[in-house]
């Protein structure tokens, strides 16, 4: 019986590694080296592999002869067991070593020097260059010299960006979870009850539900007041009056992240809090209807901010709409420095601020943009949850 509820089809990684190794080709490249640090943030390395990284780092090279991995395992034997590198695994190293042990830096790059070298690859692409460590960096340069290493980065996201068929059911799946466990957020607020207690049952939901990966960022008070605070730090008792701003960041099947976003309230919501919620979804609605083939993410992020200023609300400083995949924030990105041009069978999350002095409030939900704009997939009603009961 297969350990994995959820693996990846082969024919689908197939179409994967045969779109990268033609843009490869384009490139002059040889291999990649993939790397991850966090199962939040796991990027291309999952996208081509399907290995998903624990609290150790994953590195692996990917070029025309298959996929070497390189993990913590015994020195000669295999880094990954082998109902996990189950696919087009060329090799599979074991590597003694951890983030922690200072006193072993060159024992990993020189493994995956070792590789590179018997395959004879002279040019080293890398789709997350902020993910590779100093200590390879140090390394390659003093004993691979002859070995270019390149950006890659803008050519993966390019492709791992547009989702196929077959992804596409897996984030509409993701969307359904999600709705499925802001459906249970009423049951689980009362007052007199920590943002702990809410979020924890909330997780228990969620692990039942299958989800992979989980990140609930909460926070309960009166306006104005912070919200998206991480689990740590949701030790706050709710009570009755209360504003409770919910965000919920899952991965579903497969892996693939999506989230959704809500404003609770405990007791009826203010004419404030209304106001501020019609303009949040309006330009909400805004965003996904500028969210068509063709059109650049840096002119909706500069659209976005003129509407938000002329009407008195604080402009977007970060990025409010982003793409998602095996990673929780993914291109396209909408920020003033986004080069990515908008395309059909994108996956996007789209939360923009409506925050005054008086308030603030961020919907989030998760869209497939289409020929026309930007399709919203998630069902839970757009209105504030009232919450109508105070206690336990």
């Amino acid at each position: 019986m297969s350990r994995f509820l959820y693996q990846t089809a082969t024919s689908e990684l197939e179409r994967r590694w045969k779109a990268t190794l033609e843009a490869m080709d384009n490139e002059g490249i040889d291999c990649l080296l993939l790397s991850a640090y966090t199962k939040d943030l796991p990027g291309a390395g999952k996208y081509l592999t399907d290995c998903q990284p624990s609290e150790y780092p994953y590195l692996a090279l990917f070029g025309k002869e298959g996929i070497s991995v390189f993990y913590n395992g015994p020195e000669g034997g295999a880094g990954y067991p082998a109902y996990v590198a189950y696919r087009n695994v060329a090799e599979n190293v074991g590597v003694p070593t951890l983030p922690s042990s200072s006193n072993l830096p060159d024992v990993l790059p020189r493994k995956i020097a070792e590789i590179i070298k018997k395959y004879n690859h002279k040019k080293v692409g890398m789709p997350q260059l902020y993910n590779v460590p100093l200590s390879c960096w140090l390394y390659f340069k003093e004993n691979l010299s002859e070995v270019e290493f390149v950006d890659f980065g803008l050519q993966m996201d390019e492709i791992m960006a547009v989702k196929s068929e077959y992804e596409l059911g897996l984030y509409r799946k993701c969307a359904e979870l999600h709705d499925q466990i802001m459906a249970c957020v009423p049951a689980f607020i009362r007052a007199g009850r920590t943002e702990w207690d809410i979020v924890h049952d909330l997780r228990k939901v969620a692990i039942e539900l299958d989800c992979q990966e989980l990140n609930f960022l909460v926070s309960s008070g009166q306006p104005p007041f912070a919200w998206a605070n991480a689990f740590i730090h949701t030790h706050k008792v709710v009570e009755k009056g209360d504003y409770f701003s919910l965000l919920i960041e899952v991965s579903g099947p497969g892996g693939v992240w999506g989230e959704l976003g809500r404003m609770c309230c405990l007791g009826e919501p203010s004419d404030v809090a209304l106001a501020h919620l019609r303009d949040q979804l309006e330009i909400q609605a805004l965003v996904a209807e500028m969210s068509k083939p063709g059109v650049r993410a840096c002119d909706i992020f500069n659209e976005t901010n003129k509407w938000l200023t002329d009407r008195g609300y604080a402009p977007d400083r970060r990025f409010s709409t982003h793409g998602q995949g095996y990673n929780i924030v993914d291109r396209p990105i909408y920020n003033a420095d986004e080069t990515m041009v908008l395309k059909e069978n994108m996956f996007l999350a789209i939360h923009p601020n409506c925050i005054t002095n008086a308030f603030g409030i961020a919907h989030c939900d998760n869209y497939i943009i289409g020929p026309n704009g930007a399709e919203r997939l998630n069902k839970t009603s757009s209105e504030i949850i009232v919450i109508d009961h105070f206690d336990r």
